[in-house]
């Protein structure tokens, strides 16, 4: 299954952007971005910069210090100089992370929470506010691995598109499916699942996910499933509590109510 030319052209710009956003690559990058969103090349700059500064604030907020650091400011000109200083990878790419894993943050949690309804209010961008609400169930919650999968626009198919945390990236390989009536009858709309080896979970999840332990909800708006969340802590071996998936609920909760206050 091949990516959208949209998140092909995203994940070639967070590969070349930290070089510079003037080098030949990202130029070439931006104008291929500038002609899909039929704008011009510096309006499309300006506003991957924007994104890029967006990305910062949103990963200080979640405590993720070191992914802040690695997301420099605009450049103020255009000098290889002030491109090496200053040039910002244009997304927050949520995909294997450093073998640390967080642990819960009650207060982290709630700075995440709100940040998510701040994003929607002030950006009405769902992919930022998306990517705020895996990075919380990661970063605050402190579970290990945390997926997000969406429902294509034809309805036929549920495939994973952001994920956080460590040992992802086959992880989203394998979060694809067909929607079947088998599925969509596992999957009802507002469905939160804790399941264990004592209490086991839809046979499809635990072959992608290859953990017996781990939490599933549906994404639910307006009484319509659009996707599921999954989480787990298979990497660190940690054991799943009853706070954890309160709060993985708590997410899953806000999101839906962020996505239905969208325009």
């Amino acid at each position: 299954m091949q990516d959208s030319q949209e998140v092909a052209l995203a994940s070639k710009l967070s590969t070349v952007s930290p070089k510079g956003w003037t080098t030949p690559e990202a130029q070439r990058t931006t104008h291929a971005i500038s002609l899909l969103l039929k704008q011009t090349d510096t309006d499309t700059l300006t506003r991957l910069q924007s994104n890029a500064e967006q990305a910062t604030s949103l990963a200080q907020a979640l405590g993720a210090h070191e992914a802040a650091r690695s997301i420099p400011a605009a450049a103020k000109d255009s000098s290889p100089q002030a491109s090496q200083t200053n040039d910002a990878s244009a997304l927050l790419v949520v995909a294997d992370l450093p073998r640390v894993f967080p642990v819960p943050n009650p207060q982290q949690q709630v700075r995440a929470l709100t940040e998510m309804g701040h994003v929607a209010s002030s950006r009405k961008d769902l992919p930022m506010v998306l990517e705020t609400c895996l990075e919380g169930m990661h970063r605050a919650v402190g579970l290990d691995r945390c997926v997000l999968c969406l429902l294509t626009h034809t309805r036929t198919q549920l495939i994973a598109r952001m994920a956080a945390g460590p040992e992802t990236t086959a992880l989203r390989h394998r979060f694809q499916w067909n929607w079947t009536t088998e599925l969509e009858a596992r999957l009802k709309p507002q469905t939160a699942q804790w399941f264990t080896a004592d209490a086991p979970g839809p046979n499809f999840l635990k072959q992608a996910g290859d953990s017996q332990d781990g939490f599933m909800a549906t994404f639910t708006v307006d009484h319509k499933v659009i996707g599921m969340f999954y989480a787990d802590c298979k990497p660190s071996g940690r054991t799943l509590t009853a706070e954890g998936f309160e709060s993985f609920q708590c997410f899953v909760a806000q999101a839906e109510m962020v996505v239905r206050a969208l325009p």
